[in-house]
């Protein structure tokens, strides 16, 4: 399982839905994989207002405090969740980062009952993020994001476009097989 996992060009498959996407919406849009027990960026395209994130391609998702992490997490057999969490660093970044296991299990639960993901100023405290999962018939093997600053847009005008963004997800999961 773990060598189909491995063999999926996510970036190649998603790289003119995530571009499709943003000329919609205009916000950060970023594609993360789940490689070996890593979330990784690997494409991003930048807010059309000229906004620059932190985040870069290559670079590891903080799992258990992004969208994007609790998108893939959410979705993951016990297991394989906790290789994922093995390396996680706890530290808070705002007040509203989750920093203990059992915060983060309730949250995950939340997260695979309603399909999609938030960072609601967890990571930075003026931004936030919502996420969707993208699975092949291999399992879940990424995620898609939309990012603003929130002084942008708040949660609520992020969540209106989820709809967008989980299609997005499906023909991106479409082209994996």
């Amino acid at each position: 399982g773990n060598a189909a996992l491995e063999s999926l060009d996510l970036r190649g498959a998603a790289h003119a839905h995530v571009r499709r996407l943003h000329r919609a919406v205009g916000n950060t849009v970023h594609l993360a994989a789940l490689v070996d027990d890593t979330i990784v960026y690997v494409d991003k395209v930048e807010d059309a207002a000229g906004v620059r994130m932190y985040s870069r391609i290559g670079a590891a998702v903080r799992p258990q405090c992004s969208a994007l992490g609790k998108a893939i997490l959410a979705e993951l057999p016990d297991a394989r969740r906790d290789a994922v969490l093995a390396g996680a660093e706890w530290r808070r970044h705002t007040d509203r980062t989750i920093t203990t296991r059992a915060s983060l299990d309730a949250e995950l639960v939340v997260v695979a009952d309603r399909g999609w993901a938030e960072d609601d100023a967890e990571v930075e405290d003026f931004v936030n993020c919502v996420a969707v999962p993208i699975a092949s018939s291999a399992g879940v093997v990424g995620a898609l994001s939309l990012t603003a600053l929130r002084m942008g847009q708040d949660m609520t005008q992020l969540r209106g476009r989820l709809p967008l963004l989980r299609q997005t997800a499906q023909q991106i999961a479409r082209e994996l097989g």
